[in-house]
C-alpha cells in the first residue's frame, strides 16, 4: 500500500514539475515578446522626437516675421461666454495664413 502511495507521489510531483517546466517556458516566451515590444516603444519614441524636431525645425524655417506697427488690442465675442483678443502678432499671423488685411 505504502510503495503504491509513494509511486502515485511521485507521478503527481513529476506532472507538477512538467508543469511547472511549461509554465516557466511560457513566462520565458512572454518575458521576450515584452522586451521586444519595449524595444520597438523606444524606436517609436525615437521616430517621434525626431519628427517633433524636423517639425520645429520646418516652423522655424518657414516663419517670417511681421514687423506691424503696434496697434490696440481688438476684442469680440465668438459667439459663446468666451471673447477673444487680438492682438497685433495674432492679427499678423492671421494675415499671413489667410492672406488679407486687417484694417482694425
Amino acid at each position: 500500500e505504502t510503495k503504491r502511495i509513494l509511486a502515485s507521489v511521485r507521478r503527481d510531483l513529476l506532472e507538477a514539475a512538467h508543469q511547472l517546466k511549461n509554465v516557466n517556458l511560457e513566462h520565458e516566451i512572454i518575458t521576450k515578446q515584452m522586451a521586444d515590444a519595449r524595444n520597438e516603444l523606444k524606436i517609436l519614441l525615437l521616430d517621434i522626437e525626431d519628427m517633433e524636431l524636423y517639425r520645429r525645425e520646418l516652423i522655424a524655417k518657414n516663419r517670417v516675421p511681421l514687423y506691424l506697427p503696434a496697434a490696440p488690442a481688438v476684442t469680440f465675442s465668438n459667439g459663446y461666454k468666451d471673447k477673444i483678443t487680438m492682438t497685433s502678432p495674432s492679427i499678423a499671423s492671421f494675415e499671413a495664413v489667410f492672406d488679407f488685411r486687417w484694417d482694425p
